[in-house]
């Protein structure tokens, strides 16, 4: 049984450095391989209309000797249907499609100018995947995702406390492709690090392990400026807790796909399917 990373294992380290970069590395891999992760990441297809079951789907012909191969002569059109993304479309507009009504209009402000887009944008990602996270930075709401969007191939990783479930702490993370540094972010009551593997160093080396790009530092900066010293950062405080708010699409967090994908899948197969047959009917009249 694979054993889940916890804040209460990554409390268990203390301050050591290199321990907590190999936890933030582990709980990665453990995060990608994870069902969730792998639900949520072809959930976002299905939202792309990139339905994975009939764009993977292919026909296939048996020899005279029993093998197996792919049917490279007969029509396989494949046109997938975009019920998934209306689905979700439909129901975040019902929710969210007036925006949010605040007691006072100066608390809407505190939030900046954007706050009912993002809003919506963490609700469409919760829908999709089962969960979103909302990270309240100050006077504006900033959008972390299970697994990803089109728009923004960030990952997040959330590590919840044995004793009471909440969110306690969280790991931000990215690649652009296999061979290409990764970036992780670990998310603290205390404060944020910055982490990253297979960097090129000043000397054009590229680092295998890991480094730590910027020390922990606190969420609120105050920063001045003089015409002497430049930009210097005199001071910084934190929030009273994790400023990460998880915000989940349903009561069973889980993705509205799951139920609906076998739905999907067969008016696809079923509309693909009656097109073939067409084709290959309109074929053998022609010869007739």
């Amino acid at each position: 049984m694979r054993k889940i990373k916890t804040y209460n294992d990554l409390m268990a380290l203390g301050d050591s450095d290199s321990a907590r970069m190999e936890f933030v590395r582990t709980a990665i891999n453990e995060h990608e391989s994870s069902a969730m992760f792998k639900e949520a990441r072809t959930a976002n297809q299905y939202y792309a209309k990139q339905n994975t079951t009939i764009v993977n789907y292919y026909k296939t012909l048996v020899t005279k000797t029993g093998q197996i191969v792919r049917d490279k002569w007969s029509p396989n059109h494949k046109t997938v249907s975009s019920f998934f993304n209306r689905f979700v479309t439909q129901e975040v507009q019902y929710l969210l499609g007036n925006g949010v009504a605040w007691a006072s209009e100066a608390t809407k402000k505190k939030l900046g100018d954007d706050f009912d887009q993002r809003l919506m944008e963490t609700a469409i990602s919760a829908v999709t995947n089962g969960v979103a996270y909302g990270f309240f930075n100050k006077d504006h709401l900033e959008v972390f995702t299970l697994a990803g969007t089109p728009k923004d191939p960030t990952y997040f990783k959330p590590l919840f406390d044995e004793n009471n479930g909440s969110l306690r702490a969280g790991i931000r993370f990215w690649r652009l492709d296999t061979n290409k540094p990764l970036r992780a972010t670990l998310y603290e009551e205390d404060g944020y690090t910055d982490y990253a593997w297979n960097i090129i160093n000043a000397n054009g080396d590229k680092e295998e392990r890991g480094v730590i790009l910027h020390p922990k530092r606190t969420y609120k900066l105050n920063i001045g400026v003089t015409e002497a010293d430049g930009t210097e950062i005199y001071s910084g405080e934190n929030y009273p807790s994790l400023p990460i708010i998880p915000l989940y699409g349903n009561w069973l967090k889980q993705s509205e796909l799951i139920g609906l994908r076998e739905k999907i899948d067969a008016y696809d197969l079923l509309q693909n399917g009656f097109v073939n047959d067409l084709d290959s009917a309109q074929i053998y009249w022609i010869i007739k």
